[in-house]
């Protein structure tokens, strides 16, 4: 039998059900009435900072490289960073390898866009346009003043008598065109000089095309020239042989290398020529009937090459006959007597003849009417 009683166990238990009670209480009163079970943060995980010798590698910050170099290197001696050209204010060295850059230009500037100075000039061989600013220069000649410094050009060629330029030793071309009258021909080549050149240097290749060439002459005469076909020789002063130059024909023309042979180059053009004739012009043409013993053997009487092909009404024409001596075995020319001119057409007014001492020449003269005509002049 216990020595405690009854009485002492109910009073335990009321002891106990107390405890819990104020326990119970005090609880609530702390977490607002058991809503925040840790407002004072008792509860919280304590994280520890970790000490120097447990920090991981790279959690350090990187302070920035100051970089160091030796002398002619772009790689920093510290970090390895390689880095480029550095230039001062208005220099063109390096500040790191002493590396010297060349000047830099604006379009069309001479001055440098680094160093700020202005250059001079430049050329490229033989041309006159500055490769800085594109500006064109004038000629600067020689001490003699015939040879262009720059380009090489003659200021006026002036040939010897074995056809060279006495200044840059080039050759002289010269031309004749069939279906064109001598004075026609003269305008016509100076017109069409880069077409048909009256110099080359022995060596270079000169050439002509097949496609039709349109120029207005003087007092408005149109001219469609299309070249059929070129020849070209040179008269050699030191045999007085007459050499043929090889001629190539190409997919659009002609060519042929000028010869190092000294002696004026004769170019023969061979073509047709449409004329547009200027308003109140009429055109006039010749024919010469030899009577005067026979075709000779060594040329024939021709109406001059200057001889106009058009007039207007009332023009005064003169037309000269001359000897075209153009065979070998002599140089006698047979002899005029007599002229008679007549006409295919009514449009002439009038004419007159004058044969010249000796019948070794002959001028015709004669106004046009109001059209087209052509002349025929029976000598014998």
């Amino acid at each position: 039998m216990s020595r405690y009683g009854r009485g002492d166990g109910w009073k335990w238990f009321l002891v106990v059900v107390a405890i819990i009670g104020l326990a119970v209480a005090i609880t609530a009163g702390i977490t607002n009435g058991f809503k925040d079970w840790n407002p004072y943060g008792w509860f919280d995980k304590k994280i520890e900072q970790p000490g120097d010798d447990q920090k991981e590698p790279g959690d350090e910050t990187q302070e920035p490289c100051v970089h160091e170099y030796a002398d002619g290197i772009h790689v920093c001696l510290k970090c390895g960073t390689v880095t480029a050209h550095e230039y001062a204010e208005g220099s063109h060295a390096c500040t790191v390898c002493g590396e010297v850059s060349a000047h830099e230009y604006a379009e069309g500037s001479h001055e440098c866009t680094v160093c700020h100075e202005v250059s001079e000039h430049a050329y490229a061989d033989g041309s006159h346009e500055c490769t800085v600013c594109g500006e064109v220069s004038a000629h600067a000649y020689d001490a003699d003043g015939h040879v262009c410094t720059v380009c090489g050009e003659c200021k006026e060629h002036r040939y010897n008598d074995k056809g060279a330029c006495m200044y840059c030793g080039g050759r002289q071309l010269r031309y004749s065109f069939n279906d064109l009258t001598m004075s026609e021909a003269t305008e016509f080549r100076a017109l069409t000089a880069e077409i048909f050149p009256t110099h080359a240097e022995p060596g270079a290749v000169v050439e002509y095309v097949s496609e039709p060439v349109s120029v207005t002459l003087s007092e408005g005469l149109k001219v469609k020239y299309t070249v059929t076909n070129v020849t070209a020789s040179v008269y050699i002063s030191e045999t007085g042989a007459m050499e043929t130059i090889d001629m190539t024909q190409t997919e659009t023309g002609w060519r042929f290398t000028v010869p190092e042979l000294n002696g004026v180059i004769e170019v023969h053009i061979s073509g047709t020529a449409e004329k547009e004739l200027p308003e109140g012009y009429h055109a006039v043409a010749y024919e010469v009937q030899d009577n005067t013993g026979g075709v000779s053997p060594n040329g024939n009487w021709m109406v001059a090459f200057n001889s106009p092909s058009y007039a207007k009404e009332g023009d005064i024409v003169k037309v000269e006959l001359v000897w075209n001596m153009w065979g070998e075995g002599g140089t006698s020319i047979p002899q005029i007597n007599n002229i008679t001119v007549s006409y295919s057409s009514e449009n002439v007014s009038e004419s007159y003849a004058i044969k010249g001492d000796g019948g070794n020449s002959a001028v015709v003269f004669f106004t046009v009417g109001k059209g087209d005509v052509k002349l025929i002049i029976e000598i014998s």
